[in-house]
């Protein structure tokens, strides 16, 4: 028998092969998509043996969607910490999930969110928050109290930055032809202009501002 460290090695190993495998299924075609079967037999494993290191499907998802929250985490914190500029530190944060496999959060809500158990659900609601809304509301607090940005409704601002991030080019997307003829960088430029300056005219809506206090 092997030492218990090598056995726990090993599964760890084999654990964290399962959810990037599933991971790649889910990306494919959803909750739906994540077949125990296509799974085991991608990794050489039987079912019994995935039910050793998930109880169920609804598990394994929830397994997955934390594995998959908190590698966007890291990507977006190294973003957040790239630069000392607010527009490049947005610019990065675009930049890191620009790379990042398709994920639509309202389809989760509204088609997948009912798969987890109530408690899960609510872990998940504070993972999403931790990894991505948290290093956004930062960029945005830092940028204001720096003077790079105006005065803003924090979490309008977080939303409005989320919603850019839906407009990325991602691997998977279904609309691939979001970047139009132009290449990354000016697309993602041309997204942060959108988001910092608008597309009206400052001049003709500068009467109609009202600025609000940032909240935390």
């Amino acid at each position: 028998m092997l030492p218990m460290e090598k056995r726990d090695g090993r599964m760890t190993q084999t654990r964290a092969r399962i959810l990037q495998h599933a991971e790649r299924l889910y990306y494919r075609g959803g909750y739906a998509g994540i077949s125990l079967q296509e799974l085991a037999d991608q990794l050489g494993l039987t079912k019994p043996a995935l039910f050793h290191h998930f109880k169920s499907k609804q598990d394994l998802f929830f397994a997955m969607l934390l594995n998959m929250l908190e590698q966007r985490r890291l990507r977006l914190e190294d973003a957040a910490n790239s630069s000392a500029e607010t527009t490049g530190r947005l610019r990065a944060m675009l930049y890191a999930m620009a790379s990042c496999p398709f994920f639509d959060p309202m389809k989760f809500l509204t088609d997948e969110r009912g798969k987890l158990r109530p408690e899960q659900q609510q872990e998940i609601e504070v993972a999403f928050t931790h990894a991505i809304q948290e290093p956004i509301a930062r960029v945005l607090a830092d940028g204001v109290a720096s003077g790079d940005l105006r005065p803003h409704r924090s979490a309008l601002g977080v939303m409005l930055f989320l919603n850019l991030m839906m407009l990325l080019p991602s691997p998977g997307h279904p609309n691939p032809r979001l970047a139009g003829s132009g290449n990354l960088a000016t697309y993602i430029d041309e997204l942060l202009q959108h988001f910092l300056h608008g597309v009206g005219n400052h001049a003709a809506s500068a009467t109609t501002e009202a600025p609000y206090p940032t909240s935390t």
